[in-house]
């Protein structure tokens, strides 16, 4: 049987096409409202430095995000370059929003499922009411909206996957005739595309050929399927290649340096990762049902299923209604009902087998669901759209009804999801990861040489360098980058004179060391207390002498190691050297002194802290923004975060302590409590809880003793 697509250019279709983009539009609106001003935790800094700078982020990268988004920064007309980009995240989601509302109402026409009325009139209402309520529950579902917030490849994901389904549709609209073979060049293509984009929807590639068997699997036989095919493939795979000239060009941010073919291919193999494309599927790294398969259904849950709000009775409606849209589907046609069934499980169970979590990961997958949801949201459209119809079969007489169904239907779906999602997706006000990024590097002394661990602590600081051209004099040094020859070659071009003690023809040759002592090594001081940070009665010694045991398995020590005891040696004390309070070395941690959310290397072990120097950093230069503001939801990555102010007030407090200073400890309490309530930031992680209570408990001894 051939299924005959409508076209898009009959007034029905255009009707369809206008509400649906109104809807869209009105997406755009909220999600504008609820866009990130700024950067925020994780990927937002570094996509939006590689958009800016035309660079290459780590693999496996999101390449035509990372050239739109270049495009963008051209015309940024928002303020911030940031932010920009955070609202282009947004227009894709809106776009995403609106593929998915055509896709539902021309899958709901007569033309392509057998309805029990024509369509027109109000039946057309119904379709283009299903359409627009599906579209707009996956734009207010809580994992999407978070997403269209803020700029990272994720948003780009489902782009594709809601034009992958609207394509296949379009495939099996086209049966046997002479579109067919388009169409397959358009999905191949579109697959080709998304492996320069962050390849989630590649777990939908088995789903073709399933659906091309299930529509009309004689298309296997023609020529012209597996020529088109190939083409749309190889041409979408070769977009990737515009790494190469990329990365050749030396941008600031160029992981990986992918500028030859042999570095091109270990960066699609994603080989700095672990290799094979991470291809694990056994032995699991967590219990499958019990970690794996929960942590979907509990992402699924929230955006469908949800028990949140002041009614959740109204949270579980999305879920019903896809369930009902799906048995509608395959009352109607099997088999699109079928091949929709598979491609959900490729994206749901596939996304579990493949990205294969362990327990108690440090951060949430629920963002790689995502391309399930965009199918399920399709299933929602349907499932109302046939409700309303089926209303409108049953209620002859009283047609004014229809109108007040689709009214309620607005108001208990996507109007509940905005009123219970607002303010808990709301990023307008949210500069944590700003702040937290301007506070360490505005406040470092001139020529500093940072070194950091992770990437939270790395990106946002280096997008405030290059983006925003602030305190471009420190040398940011991520500790563990430090181990990749790339990095540490990119480190030496970008500042020759970086005192690493290693020339670049050397680095092809660093490698782990074996190291079964600990090691004295004596390095020769010059300079007074002020020139470390430290107070004028400290005595500054003619030497130090570092304590450097093995740093694994008791008997090797890292690259990164070895570079940073060069560049202690080395740097002769000429730029001051700063550890990120996110991480530490141990071989250096007895030698460093706290100044807030950095620790200032210093030639003597144990220093005595600068009371003067964190007191104003933390109280009178540091931002706390959002941290005091009922209106702002504080999450778990700045919960954790916040810890490393929590642990600067201590030291402070501490001092106040020591000295019996009881007056100026309840000051520094009462100021930090202020600022960074604590009430507002629990449960805070194990550590951090640990911090806080001795900083709260400070001082409860003496009273006692009084």
């Amino acid at each position: 049987m051939t299924i005959k697509s409508p076209s898009v250019t009959s007034p029905r279709g255009l009707s369809l096409l206008s509400i649906t983009v109104a809807v869209g539009i009105l997406s755009f609106l909220v999600y504008y409202q609820t866009a990130f001003r700024t950067i925020t935790w994780w990927n937002s800094g570094e996509f939006t430095l590689a958009a800016a700078s035309l660079g290459v982020m780590h693999p496996p990268g999101c390449l035509l995000g990372t050239i739109l988004g270049w495009i963008v920064t051209k015309l940024a007309v928002c303020g911030s370059i940031a932010f920009s980009l955070n609202l282009f995240a947004g227009l894709i989601a809106s776009v995403t929003a609106v593929i998915v509302g055509l896709t539902a109402g021309s899958s709901l026409r007569r033309e392509n499922f057998p309805l029990a009325l024509p369509i027109g009139g109000r039946t057309m209402l119904a379709v283009i009411a299903g359409a627009v309520i599906g579209a707009l529950t996956l734009a207010f579902s809580e994992t999407f909206w978070l997403y269209a917030t803020k700029f990272t490849p994720y948003i780009f994901t489902v782009l594709f996957t809601a034009l992958i389904v609207w394509a296949m549709i379009k495939l099996a609209g086209a049966g046997a005739g002479a579109k067919a073979p388009f169409w397959i060049l358009v999905i191949t293509l579109l697959f080709g595309l998304d492996f320069s984009v962050h390849r989630t929807n590649l777990l939908m590639a088995p789903g073709l050929i399933v659906w091309i068997l299930i529509i009309n699997p004689r298309m296997f036989l023609s020529w012209r399927t597996w020529a088109y095919g190939a083409a749309g493939l190889i041409a979408g795979l070769a977009f990737h290649m515009l790494i190469i000239p990329m990365a050749a060009a030396k941008p600031f941010l160029n992981a990986n340096s992918p500028d030859t073919w042999s570095s091109f291919w270990d960066y699609v193999t994603l080989k700095q990762l672990g290799g094979g494309f991470l291809v694990k599927f056994y032995p699991r790294n967590a219990a499958f049902w019990d970690v794996q398969v929960m942590d979907y259904l509990r992402a699924f849950s929230a955006n469908f299923f949800s028990w949140k709000g002041s009614i959740p009775e109204i949270g579980f409606l999305p879920g019903v209604f896809g369930l009902f849209g799906l048995i509608g589907i395959w009352r109607s046609n099997r088999r699109i009902a079928l091949g929709m069934i598979v491609l959900f499980l490729l994206t749901s169970l596939g996304a579990i087998i493949y990205f294969n979590i362990p327990a108690n990961y440090f951060r949430s997958l629920f963002r790689h669901y995502m391309p399930s949801f965009v199918i399920f949201s399709v299933w929602i459209a349907f499932g109302i759209g046939q409700i309303l119809i089926w209303l409108i079969k049953t209620q002859t007489k009283r047609h004014w009804l229809v109108y007040y169904e689709v009214a309620l239907l607005l108001i208990l779906i996507p109007g509940y999801q905005i009123a219970n999602n607002f303010d808990r997706l709301n990023g307008s006000k949210n500069y944590f990861a700003a702040d937290y990024a301007l506070n360490m590097l505005n406040n470092l002394p001139e020529d500093a040489i940072l070194i950091t661990f992770g990437d939270n602590d790395t990106f946002p600081l280096w997008h405030f360098q290059i983006v925003e051209g602030i305190r471009p004099d420190v040398t940011v040094l991520n500790n563990s980058l430090l181990n990749t020859s790339w990095f540490i070659r990119q480190s030496l071009k970008r500042e020759p004179d970086l005192p690493l003690g290693v020339d670049i023809s050397e680095i092809d040759s660093l490698r782990v060391k074996t190291w079964t002592d600990t090691t004295i090594v004596v390095i020769p001081v010059e300079g007074g207390p002020s020139d470390f940070g430290l107070t004028a009665d400290v005595t500054i010694p003619d030497s130090m002498y570092l304590e450097i045991p093995p740093t694994v398995a008791n008997q090797y020590i890292l690259i990164s190691d070895q570079l940073i005891l060069n560049l202690i040696q080395h740097n002769k004390w000429r730029r001051p050297i700063y550890i990120a309070a996110t991480g530490g070395i141990g071989w250096l941690q007895p030698y460093i002194n706290s100044e807030g959310l950095v620790n200032r290397l210093t030639p003597i072990k144990n220093p005595p802290p600068n009371e003067e120097l964190l007191t104003v950093n933390l109280l009178e230069k540091y931002s706390y923004r959002g941290f005091a503001d009922e209106n702002v939801i504080i999450d778990p990555t700045t919960k954790t975060i916040a810890i490393n102010y929590y642990a600067s007030f201590l030291r402070i407090a501490d001092v106040a302590y020591q000295r019996g200073d009881k007056e100026y400890l309840e000051q520094i309490k009462d100021r930090m409590s202020a600022l960074m309530p604590p009430d507002r930031l629990r449960p805070l992680p194990e550590w951090g809880e640990r911090v806080l209570q001795y900083f709260e408990a400070m001082g409860v001894e003496a009273e006692d003793e009084g």
